[in-house]
Order: structure tokens, then sequence, then C-alpha cells
């Protein structure tokens, strides 16, 4: 079944109620090294879904993870980024231009968990669990 509200995921990498540390600075500057085409959060998506038929990575500015028809999209929101609005975490967004229909939160479920597991290989630590949100001003 499919959705028809955007869902979005949040994983957050680093404790919210702390100022991240240099280390910390380094390794999230690794992860989404925009000057770098083939950068780690790309590896990362890329193996999230090597298992799934259904689904495949989009290689874009904003690193997506697409149904094979490409209607449905999860884009990683670099504007959260920019704005150093939530240095802790990672968003990833469907609300965009070309997205024409919604991943159903079972599919979401699944993506985020596999997304999850590769995170936490690249940190070498576990993170809490994948928050799907919804944007009030996207409803």
């Amino acid at each position: 079944m499919m959705n028809i509200i955007p869902f979005n995921i949040k994983f957050t990498i680093f404790d919210e109620n702390k100022h991240l540390t240099q280390k910390q600075i380094k390794i999230r500057n690794n992860l989404i090294d925009m000057n770098n085409i083939d950068n780690d959060i790309k590896k990362i998506l890329k193996n999230s879904i090597i298992d799934f038929n259904e689904y495949k990575f989009l290689d874009r500015v904003e690193p997506s993870i697409s149904s094979i028809d490409e209607k449905k999209q999860l884009r990683m929101k670099f504007s959260y980024i920019v704005n150093n609005k939530y240095l802790h975490s990672l968003h990833f967004s469907q609300k965009h231009s070309q997205c024409k229909e919604y991943f159903s939160i079972e599919e979401l479920k699944n993506i985020s968990n596999r997304i999850k597991n590769e995170l936490e290989e690249y940190l070498h630590y576990e993170i809490d669990t994948p928050i799907l949100y919804i944007e009030t001003d996207n409803l």
C-alpha cells in the first residue's frame, strides 16, 4: 500500500545533547563531503539496497534511493547541513518535484533499517533507531 504523506527519515548519528567534537566533525565531513563525487554517504546508500531488487541508488547531488521506475525517491536533505541546523543527524526526504509517489511505511522501515546498519558499520558504533517524521508544512 502506498503512502499519501511524504514521511522523512532522521538518523541521529551523534548525541544531540552535546557539542560535536573535532573527531565527530571530521567523521561527518568525510561522510557527506559534497566536493567528493563518490562520498561515503553514497557508498552507504548503495550498500544498503544492494540486496533489494525493487530499489536502486540514484547518483545525484542529493544521494537518493528510489523505486526502479524512480516515481518514489528518498533523497538526502543537504539543506539541513548547509544551514547547520541538524549537525548531529542525517535527514532524508520524499518531498521534491520529481516525486510522483511515496514509499509505504513498511518500505521506509526496511530501507531505514538497512541504512542504519550501514551507518553503524561505517561509524563503528550503534545509533538510535531511525525516526520517521512528517514536516507539517508539507501536509
